[in-house]
């Protein structure tokens, strides 16, 4: 493949920067439609946030740009066998339905933190604080990071000031428009995940002649294998 046939075309600047704006205008439409400035509507939206954006917006923070770019090299490289972190996800989803997001609801609570403190005392609190800082400090510059990266092969841009419009942005819509402004990017963010999926695995399909193509070279390299054996001799 040619380097100008990886490069983004007009059209994409335009859906890209149509993105960003979209992004920016919800951060600026719940900034001027605050009714009021409370912490408990800046955190928590006033406790009356709609079932559906919340729960894309759950999705949309699970499904960031790395896991979806390491998902695919993943697969694309060892096959279809780490499907076997799948059974743990739903262990862990009904555990938190049935067991922990009752008990929070009842007690009203808004973190881990808080149950650590009233059910242990403070230091397990600061504790479990400071490792939670320490993860994120980790983790979100890899979030930003790998998106970035592939923007800048696409683009030429440099890779630092991708993250820093990226990071600035997010900052900005957050500190502005609090929870709602997030949730609400969250959720169109995560309806763009779905629709821009849909439309590339079409596209692919089409591209390679369709589903039995895609099959048959799955097999030819490999990839169908659901449990891989490491032989250690």
């Amino acid at each position: 493949m040619s380097q100008a046939a990886i490069q983004f075309s007009l059209l994409d600047y335009f859906f890209f920067s149509l993105v960003f704006l979209v992004t920016i205008g919800i951060g600026l439409f719940y900034a001027l439609r605050k009714k009021s400035h409370s912490i408990d509507e800046f955190l928590f939206g006033g406790k009356n946030l709609s079932i559906f954006p919340v729960a894309f917006s759950l999705v949309a923070t699970s499904i960031s740009g790395s896991s979806i770019i390491g998902q695919s090299m993943e697969v694309y490289a060892y096959g279809l066998h780490n499907w076997i972190y799948l059974p743990m996800g739903l262990l862990t989803t009904l555990i938190m339905q049935f067991i922990f997001l009752p008990m929070f609801f009842e007690l009203q609570l808004v973190s881990t933190f808080t149950y650590f403190e009233m059910r242990f005392d403070r230091s397990v609190k600061h504790v479990a604080s400071t490792l939670y800082i320490v993860t994120g400090i980790l983790l979100i510059p890899l979030t930003i990071y790998v998106p970035a990266l592939a923007f800048q092969e696409v683009t030429g841009i440099n890779l630092y000031l991708i993250t820093m419009i990226m990071g600035s942005i997010c900052i900005w819509y957050t500190a502005i428009g609090g929870i709602r402004a997030v949730v609400w990017t969250d959720a169109f963010q995560c309806i763009l995940i779905l629709i821009s999926g849909g439309v590339i695995f079409i596209v692919g399909l089409r591209s390679v002649g369709g589903i039995a193509n895609v099959w048959e070279a799955l097999g030819r390299g490999e990839r169908l294998t659901i449990i891989k054996v490491q032989n250690v001799e």
